[in-house]
């Protein structure tokens, strides 16, 4: 269950609530109160609160880089060239065909 500002109430006997705001394991994972979770298709991640800013710091720079990256290559630069891996290949005895 994803939640921000609100907590899972009594709903007609149905469901007890014991805590809320409390630490909890997930799948070998301590959650904290505050923590950031984020998930999709592809899984969940948990950020501890104190990691956030720096979290969303060091995203923005790769998301930032991965933007010029893909400007690149739908420009035509190749991956070989955009990563220097001619020379390297070179070196390993290996030739680059066009």
């Amino acid at each position: 269950v994803f939640s921000c500002g609100s907590y899972a109430q009594d709903q007609r006997g149905r469901v007890r609530v014991i805590a809320y705001r409390k630490p909890l394991e997930i799948g070998g994972v301590l959650v904290e109160p505050g923590d950031i979770l984020a998930g999709d298709v592809d899984g969940v991640v948990c950020v501890p609160r104190d990691l956030a800013a720096r979290t969303l710091e060091a995203a923005a720079k790769r998301e930032a880089n991965e933007g010029t990256k893909r400007d690149q290559l739908a420009a035509g630069v190749l991956g070989l060239d955009m990563y220097k891996m001619r020379e390297p290949l070179a070196a390993a005895g290996l030739r680059y065909i066009d």
